[in-house]
């Protein structure tokens, strides 16, 4: 996982905090993370939060941040959000490690099998 930016920009109404982060893997949320301040930069992203789309790459922002009470709430939330993505992301590539573990095993049993057969013909 790669936070790709951060960003803090003074608006009129607060602060607005931007954060966009990446994963070498494609992952699902089992579980909605709970946010009450940091939003999904759009429906789509507001899905992937939601546990309704995978996602690769995920756009996340605060606004309105206001009071360092907003402030402490955004940085919990965006803590909670990125645990929830080096988590999926550690199972994915844990899942993945699986799948090639077994497909090296098939094509070592596949190979000796081979040879078992070329030594019977010969």
């Amino acid at each position: 996982m790669e936070v790709r930016r951060f960003g803090i920009e003074k608006e009129l109404s607060g602060v607005r905090l931007c954060v966009v982060v990446e994963t070498d893997v494609e992952i699902k949320f089992d579980i909605p993370v709970h946010r009450e301040v940091v939003k999904g930069l759009n429906k789509e992203e507001e899905e992937k939060l939601e546990g309704k789309k995978d996602f690769s790459k995920l756009y996340l922002i605060a606004e309105g941040i206001d009071s360092i009470e907003l402030a402490k709430r955004a940085h919990a939330e965006i803590l909670s959000i990125l645990e929830a993505v080096e988590h999926g992301e550690d199972v994915k590539e844990a899942e993945i490690s699986d799948v090639i573990e077994y497909l090296k095993m098939c094509s070592i049993d596949y190979h000796k099998r081979q040879e078992r057969e070329n030594e019977e013909n010969a």
